[in-house]
């Protein structure tokens, strides 16, 4: 993955905030880096804060489910046990790591919004952070499982990447064809 985003060697970089950087590169795009993750879109959207803006919330919905699917499918549940309210070991630590990586990968979302997503508030996520960190520092079982699902992850946000860029290329070759 590394390699893939940074074999873009001449870029000029147009802005920097918290979780996004838009990068200019040959060719006529713009490069979102948005939680460590690129989306290719049209050069024309320089400038359009808003456009962007729906971009990047597309794209952290997109990742969300990504890192909900992951998460799943290294703890072979199923999606409905995730979202309710059973406190069994193994649905509660997939929770937490839904949690953990959401906070990784969507870094602009607030406390509360990352809560919403199982209907917890943000002492629970707090709650669920630290407990993942405290495990990830004890039991080197936990980390190797933390580590196995960001694995999953990364192959799923890599095959988001390919998906959003196959979009954006025909976007844009249906827009040029107009």
């Amino acid at each position: 993955m590394n390699k893939l985003i940074w074999d873009l060697q001449l870029h000029e970089e147009l802005e920097i905030n918290d979780s996004l950087r838009v990068i200019r590169v040959p060719a006529g795009w713009l490069y979102l880096v948005a939680a460590q993750h690129p989306v290719f879109v049209p050069m024309a959207l320089k400038g359009q804060a808003a456009e962007i803006a729906q971009i990047e919330k597309r794209y952290q919905d997109d990742a969300i489910k990504k890192i909900i699917d992951a998460v799943l499918t290294y703890y072979e549940i199923e999606e409905s046990d995730l979202y309710s309210r059973l406190r069994k070991r193994n649905i509660v630590n997939a929770r937490y790591q839904v949690i953990y990586f959401v906070t990784k990968y969507a870094k602009k979302m607030t406390l509360e919004k990352r809560g919403a997503i199982f209907g917890l508030g943000h002492d629970t996520v707090i709650h669920a952070l630290k407990k993942v960190n405290t495990q990830i520092e004890l039991y080197p079982a936990y980390r190797r499982q933390v580590i196995d699902i960001s694995r999953l992850i990364d192959d799923l946000m890599v095959d988001l990447y390919i998906k959003q860029t196959k979009e954006t290329k025909e976007n844009e070759s249906t827009t040029e064809n107009i």
